[in-house]
């Protein structure tokens, strides 16, 4: 038989690594509040959202159905997921993604997945200032 000061000291030995290893994280709620209709976080304005992008820029090597490949300065091909609601701008103007060919200059705005990949939110063709 386990004696109950074994479990006690387990949980406590438990209870002072989890903040050590940030496994934990601490919401501050007002007093009283219920939990249910309480956000963790507060909302986010769409500036905010523009705030976590970034931005790319490159020519078009090549579009899919499902993916932007743009050709960055450095070299480097870089795969941009693409939905319905990734926008396509030509100046103020929004355009279709098939007006889009190999070799014109482009700015994408992308977020990074949880996996690291990247999707196109906004992408813009960019003209050569004159």
């Amino acid at each position: 038989m386990i004696k109950r000061g074994f479990w006690a000291a387990g949980l406590a030995a438990l209870l002072l690594m989890l903040p050590a290893a940030g496994m934990c994280q601490v919401v501050p709620r007002p007093y009283g509040a219920s939990r249910s209709n309480q956000p963790a976080h507060p909302a986010r304005s769409s500036k905010d959202a523009d705030k976590l992008l970034a931005t790319f820029t490159g020519t078009v090597a090549s579009i899919t159905k499902k993916d932007l490949f743009v050709k960055t300065g450095d070299g480097n091909t870089l795969q941009f997921s693409r939905s319905g609601k990734t926008e396509f701008t030509d100046g103020s103007k929004n355009m279709k993604a098939s007006n889009l060919e190999s070799g014109q200059p482009v700015s994408v705005k992308a977020k990074v997945n949880i996996d690291g990949s990247l999707a196109a939110v906004a992408v813009a063709l960019q003209h050569p200032k004159k």
